[in-house]
């Protein structure tokens, strides 16, 4: 079922009177009858699929073994799977793979920042910015004069004395 379908549901649920009742069921049929059609090349797999698990069953009881009868399957369920893309995906950065964080190993026993200045029980994970462009969002930035003048014009004024005190 679509996101559409669902809201469909809700407004019919949600209506009240005969005029918007019928104009809710109008809306889910409308859903129902998108969400059939969206659905066709699901069914095509779906039809694949049952006919391999159908011949599967029949090659066992002929005697195949277990190997060749998952081999079979799996053949029929990559040829029946919708394809996505012709090439194997490809990271622009083979440091952080796309993350802009390159992942390194903190060994047992050393004092790090995930520690606070304390030694640590276990090897972890830690992140560093990654040279790539991707990484930039996790770099430092270099506040300019003009920066710190935007972030002292964005400080809340005090209010002023009142007869009770601030």
């Amino acid at each position: 079922m679509s996101e559409s379908l669902y809201e469909a549901l809700d407004a019919l649920s949600q209506a009240h009177g005969a005029k918007a009742l019928i104009e809710a069921h109008r809306r889910l049929q409308r859903s129902v009858r998108r969400a059939r059609t969206a659905s066709h090349d699901d069914r095509k797999m779906a039809d694949a699929i049952m006919a391999a698990v159908d011949l599967r069953l029949r090659l066992k009881a002929d005697g195949a073994t277990g190997a060749e009868l998952n081999a079979g399957l799996e053949a029929v369920v990559r040829d029946a799977w919708p394809k996505q893309r012709d090439e194997a995906w490809r990271y622009l950065c083979a440091t952080c793979s796309d993350t802009g964080l390159e992942l390194r190993m903190c060994p047992d026993g050393k004092v790090c920042g995930m520690a606070n200045g304390r030694r640590h029980e276990a090897p972890h994970e830690y992140g560093v910015p990654c040279y790539c462009s991707l990484g930039r969002r996790f770099r430092a930035r270099q506040l300019t004069q003009d920066d710190a003048v935007a972030v002292a014009a964005r400080t809340a004024k005090q209010k002023p004395m009142s007869r009770f005190g601030r």
